[in-house]
């Protein structure tokens, strides 16, 4: 079959094919899911290259990518979320597509913030990063979960600041690999390192 190409998408574009999305800076609206990037589609891959994404507002995210029979490639400097259940990076793929996400810096404050959550059906994870962090309660530094797949975590260093959070949160059917430097939690009931 032919594969459609991909297209260049502004914040908060959808789309049926593929996306790409190559800009600078980016800022979300303060208030109720604000958000830096949005990009979705049903059969395609999203690509995203940002210098600096920045979303408040609960329920927000710096980056919310999904497809549903596709990839998803990150590559990004530094993306942040504000907000109540704020995520930095909310990266998923539903079914055949695998998950690649490079940041240097991705940081979530609020309660049950996540720097960087991703969510593959039947592919792989691979999260590269530089640092990550949350301030708040139930908040999660990475979480990563391969319903039917691998999953691979570089991190030179993840912290959490508040009660029951995580530094690092995976679950994955196949294959768990995780190098790090430092994982630091601060909190009641926090857990540096999680792998069911």
């Amino acid at each position: 079959s032919r594969r459609s190409s991909p297209s260049v998408a502004s914040a908060g574009q959808r789309g049926a094919a593929g996306c790409a999305v190559s800009r600078g800076i980016f800022g979300g609206l303060p208030g109720r899911t604000g958000g830096g990037v949005s990009a979705q589609t049903t059969a395609g891959d999203i690509t995203v290259l940002a210098g600096e994404s920045i979303a408040q507002g609960d329920y927000g995210s710096g980056l919310w990518l999904s497809t549903e029979n596709g990839s998803v490639s990150v590559d990004a400097g530094f993306v942040r979320a504000e907000g109540l259940f704020a995520t930095g990076i909310f990266a998923e793929s539903w079914e055949g597509g695998d998950i690649a996400i490079s940041v240097d810096t991705a940081s979530a404050s609020g309660l049950g913030a996540i720097g960087i959550l991703a969510g593959a059906g039947l592919g792989d994870i691979s999260i590269t990063a530089g640092w990550v962090s949350t301030e708040g309660d139930y908040g999660v530094g990475i979480a990563a979960l391969a319903f039917n797949g691998d999953v691979f975590i570089d991190v030179e260093g993840a912290g959490t600041i508040g009660e029951q959070s995580r530094g690092i949160d995976i679950g994955a059917l196949g294959t768990v690999a995780v190098h790090n430097q430092s994982v630091f939690t601060m909190g009641n009931g926090a857990d540096a390192l999680h792998i069911e």
